[in-house]
Formats: structure tokens, sequence, C-alpha cells
């Protein structure tokens, strides 16, 4: 394997092929289950604690979305969440319990299928709000778009919660914040980046806003695609250190209403479908936007979406605001009739803790992650 490994790296520096490469994304359907955010609420409530934001926020929503990434030989395919408050990479092993219930419905993992597979000696957890993905470390060869990662770490999950991954077709997560190794061993992304394997240390995202299963967007690691946007002015926001996507928030607003959540945080997730808020100040936001909350959700009148009011976020001094097209999720219900969801989310979490900028905010841009730098760019897309 070491030798295979060797090969690979002396191959790349010959042929001078560290650039870029890209990952297709692909996207799930919204259910807009009002029972998935109940539950999410409730559990908020009793376990929450500085370390759950990300994914373990992120597991719990539907709406992802997703690409594939393979692991051993020949390669086994999973559809993954790409996902950038996050950091380990697991999917579920074949050893998995036939008491769980996640794994009757998940691609599974199967090393005996592998001719590169090598047994690891360490176990991993990986903390949910709703429980825990336990399982060992194992390592294989790990493909992500046109790259291979031979000898690479990841975790097999014998254990994940059932009530957040029976209902989805997700089989795992491929980490991309910062940390230098994990539960799971040191991450694909900090490999990349320590084999020098990219033109540029950093990588960018574009979620197209009405992609489905078949062209949900991209990641291009290394590098961008300057035909999506201009890239003579890309304004960078700093980070707040070196750990997380999270950055500076200076205030939020709806229309040219009072400002909300005056220097507080927020964190740019891959991983969340919505945008995720302190509850008190959402609650503000749906009486400035007209929305009508029920239980753990708001609703719009369907015919209203074009009047809405923007929600602009000020960050380091420029503002990005996104329409009511853009914050509010239609949904078919029954025939002819629609429901019209608010994707901005309210959350018992703390005063300290950061504001979750997901998709839902993140598709309205071009996004760059500076790892090298420290530092994360929101630049408009060119239609």
């Amino acid at each position: 394997m070491e030798i295979l490994y060797f090969i690979k790296i002396i191959s790349l520096l010959i042929t001078g092929s560290n650039a870029f490469f890209r990952v297709n994304l692909h996207k799930e359907a919204h259910s807009l289950d009002p029972n998935k955010l109940k539950l999410l609420h409730n559990d908020l409530i009793n376990n929450f604690n500085k370390k759950s934001v990300g994914t373990k926020i992120s597991s719990y929503l539907d709406g992802n979305y997703y690409g594939e990434i393979s692991i051993g030989s020949p390669p086994q395919t999973f559809k993954v969440i790409f996902d950038t408050s996050s950091s380990d990479l697991w999917v579920p092993s074949k050893k998995c319990s036939k008491f769980n219930l996640a794994c009757w419905t998940l691609k599974l993992y199967d090393s005996s299928k592998s001719a590169t597979y090598e047994e690891g000696s360490t176990s991993f957890s990986v903390s949910y709000i709703e429980g825990e993905t336990t399982g060992f470390v194992s390592r294989d060869i790990v493909k992500i778009g046109s790259l291979e990662l031979i000898n690479q770490t990841f975790g097999e999950a014998v254990h994940q919660p059932s009530k957040t991954f029976y209902s989805t077709k997700l089989s795992g997560i491929v980490g991309l914040a910062f940390p230098y190794s994990t539960n799971t061993g040191v991450p694909p992304i900090r490999r990349i980046i320590n084999e020098m394997l990219l033109e540029k240390n950093i990588f960018s995202v574009v979620l197209n806003r009405f992609g489905n299963s078949e062209s949900g967007g991209e990641i291009i690691f290394g590098g961008w695609d300057d035909t999506k946007f201009n890239a003579s002015s890309i304004k960078y926001i700093p980070l707040m250190d070196n750990t997380e996507w999270i950055f500076d928030l200076d205030f939020i607003s709806a229309g040219d209403g009072e400002e909300l959540c005056i220097k507080c945080q927020a964190m740019a997730s891959t991983g969340t479908p919505y945008i995720i808020g302190h509850t008190k100040l959402v609650d503000e936001l749906y009486e400035k936007i007209g929305a009508k909350k029920h239980s753990n959700m708001a609703t719009v009148d369907c015919r209203e979406i074009e009047k809405l009011p923007s929600v602009t976020f000020s960050i380091n001094g420029n503002k990005y605001s996104i329409k009511g097209k853009d914050y509010v999720i239609k949904k078919t219900k029954f025939l002819f009739w629609s429901e019209c969801v608010v994707g901005i989310v309210g959350m018992p979490l703390y005063s300290f803790q950061p504001w979750i900028l997901g998709d839902l905010f993140l598709q309205n841009y071009y996004t760059i992650f500076d790892i090298e730098n420290y530092q994360i760019a929101f630049n408009d897309l060119q239609i």
C-alpha cells in the first residue's frame, strides 16, 4: 500500500496535476416535515451545548445537497454530505447492527469486498443531539472527484441515530472544517493540503437554487469557476479563528426595519439546508415579514412571495440580501394546493452560539472557502 501511495504522489508531481478537481452535487427534495423540526427543537432544548452546532443539526434536516465518493477496490460508491461544519469522514459499515433501523436503508461499506482495505485498531464516536454515531476507524482508497487518496482513514459506522438516518438515502459525511485530526483520523481535506495536491488551498461551492438529483451544483477544490461570478471583486471576510467557518455578523434586518442580532456571529454550513438562528430574533423576523408561526415553523401566503421584504445579513461592512423567493420553500401538498414555509428556523441557541447560514443563504452566492488565509467570500452569482 505504501509503495502504491509513493508512486501516486511522484506521478502527481511529475505531471504537474496539482491544480484542482471537481465534485458534482445533487439535491434531495424538501419534505418540510414539521415533525422533524419539532424533534430537533425539543432535543435542542434538552441537550444543547456549545459544541452542538454544525453537523449535529444538519443531520436532522432534509433537502441536503450531496455528492458521491467511492471507497475501496473495486470502488464502492456512497452519497454523502460535504459539510463545512463537520470534520469527520464516515460511512455506514456492513458490520452495522441489525437492530439499528438506519442500517436497513443505507448503502453499507463492505471491507471484505475491497482488495485495498486495511483494518484499524481504534474506535470513533461522533456526538449528535439525538444520539451518537459510533464505529471503528479503517483505511482504504478514498476517491473524491478525480482524486484518489490511498490509505485514507475513515470511520466505519456500526450505529447511527435511527430517527436521523432512517428516512434518508444519504450514507455518510465528508467534513470540510478545519481540524488537523478528528475522531476518524486525518480528514481528507487536511491530507490534500498537507501533500500539496492543490494549486491553491481553497475550495469553492456553488449550489443551484432549483437543483435536483441530476444537477445540484459543484464543489471545486483548488480554485473556482470565474464564469459564475466576477472574480475581480472578491470581498473576503476574516474568520474568528482557525477552527471553524465562523465570522462576525454586523446585524440582520428585514426590509428597512430595525437591525437585529447586532454584533453576533454566523457559520457557513453546506451541511444545513436552512438558516438557523436564535428563536427570539427569528420570531421578530417572522413578524417583520408577515409570517404566521405554527408550532416549530412559519408560513406565508404563497401569492405574496414576490412582495415579501428582503432579509439582509450585514457582514464585515457589506450587505448580503436574500429575497422572499430565496428564503421561502414552496411545497405542493395536494393537487393545486401549496404550502409556503419560511426556511429561516428559530432554535434555542445560546447568545454566544452562531447563526447557521445554510444552503438557503449559500445558494444565492458563489462561496469561496480560503483555508490557508482563514477567510471566506460570498460572491454575487452571474446569471
